[in-house]
């Protein structure tokens, strides 16, 4: 009995803590939509957000930006060399 309860508790636990990764993420995702944030903030939040997607097997998510992070390093380039 213990052990079910045990095992009923550690499964609330963890459901609990889904919806958290799930606000860090839509966080990241409204600060990338901010007009005050430097490139070199957008830059980390676009590398978190591929290791995000990346771990949980969303490739294409994952590959969307990284795509969009290669993007922001090439119109920065541009802009260094004028």
């Amino acid at each position: 009995m213990k052990l079910k309860f045990s095992l009923i508790y550690c499964i609330l636990f963890i459901c609990s803590l889904y919806p958290a990764q799930n606000t860090f993420i839509d966080g990241l995702k409204n600060q990338l939509s901010g007009d005050h944030i430097s490139t070199a903030e957008k830059f980390r939040i676009y590398n978190e957000l591929t290791e995000y997607y990346r771990v949980s097997d969303q490739y294409p998510t994952a590959e969307k930006y990284v795509q969009q992070q290669l993007e922001l390093a090439q119109k920065e380039k541009i802009m260094l060399n004028r």
